[in-house]
């Protein structure tokens, strides 16, 4: 299954800054690297972010700015282990801090680790009384991973689920029913995208589809959005919707991603298209020459042209990267 709720603590991040911060001492030079940290990271810079964020823990290594914020951007590239390390030791320098819990809930989820996801988005609950109604959303979204019946009432309790998975029926229920109080549902980015997780989950694509539509009318350069439909069309195998949309996803970025190229090279070959899936896997390897990946879908599609001597490179390239050719 690919990625889901990549960015969505984003969003959240800044309007929440000022709990995790607090009114501690830092020196000067630390303010420095955190401030220089912080643009490059709003800036989409994320290599010159990292290299900020790694000189302030080195000077502090209790530093829960640079930790947290670390964190996101791991997050942002969907390296969701590092992740899940950095919120983990922001935690254990701030454990009341429920920016972190939220948040390394969202990369435990990405990583399928559901249990201790919910317990992340539990404690996260417990600490926070301005986020209730949203973190209450998330929790709602990993019910059906964890078996659990929808109950928009109860808190969750750690118990052993029910033998029987919930039903579509159910969760179609769920979603019409997710008023809690009187209030009514998010509508924003981050919302239509957990719904559209959720229907993508119960294989419902088309309402799936109309969720992650709306996620990028309400926030047109969020490359996440596009992705997630692009996967969602390569899915049903609707190629040219999902061209399209990995076209949007390349634009956007502000580094280009060699798995983005693979990708959409992969899609150009779905469609007989070899001489642009070879332009992409060549941008690919250009990007990242050690991926021996992007040599194995270059050199099949090499071979699919009657270009054997080409083809035969690429394999051997792709064996000497230690990857099995069938």
């Amino acid at each position: 299954m690919n990625p889901y709720l990549t960015n969505i603590c984003i969003g959240i991040s800044f309007f929440i800054i000022g709990l995790i911060i607090g009114k501690r001492h830092i020196t000067k030079e630390l303010k420095i690297l955190l401030r220089n940290g912080i643009k490059a990271k709003e800036r989409k810079d994320f290599n010159t972010a990292i290299i900020n964020f790694n000189k302030a823990i080195e000077l502090n290594s209790c530093c829960l700015e640079a930790f947290f914020y670390r964190g996101s951007i791991f997050s942002e590239q969907e390296k969701y282990t590092e992740a899940v390390e950095d919120y983990t030791k922001a935690i254990e320098i701030q454990p009341k801090n429920h920016a972190s819990y939220l948040n390394r809930g969202i990369a435990n989820e990405h990583l399928k680790k559901f249990p201790e996801s919910m317990a992340d988005y539990n404690k996260a609950m417990d600490l926070s009384s301005k986020e209730q109604i949203f973190i209450n959303f998330l929790r709602k979204g990993i019910f059906h991973c964890l078996n659990k019946p929808p109950n928009i009432c109860n808190e969750l309790k750690q118990t052993d689920p029910p033998k029987e998975k919930t039903s579509s029926k159910e969760i179609g229920k769920f979603i019409n029913d997710y008023p809690l109080n009187g209030t009514s549902p998010p509508t924003d980015k981050i919302s239509f995208i957990e719904r559209g997780r959720l229907l993508e989950n119960q294989n419902n694509f088309h309402e799936a589809t109309l969720n992650y539509t709306k996620a990028i009318e309400l926030d047109p350069d969020s490359t996440n959005s596009y992705k997630l439909r692009g996967n969602l069309y390569l899915s049903q195998q609707k190629y040219t919707e999902a061209i399209a949309d990995y076209n949007k996803v390349i634009e956007l970025s502000p580094n280009r991603e060699s798995s983005d190229h693979n990708l959409r090279g992969k899609l150009f070959e779905k469609q007989q298209k070899h001489p642009e899936a070879i332009r992409d896997y060549n941008l690919a390897i250009d990007l990242n020459p050690n991926e021996a990946e992007y040599y194995l879908n270059r050199g099949g599609c090499l071979k699919s042209l009657g270009k054997i001597k080409e083809s035969e490179e690429d394999f051997t390239k792709a064996s000497s990267l230690k990857i099995s050719i069938s």
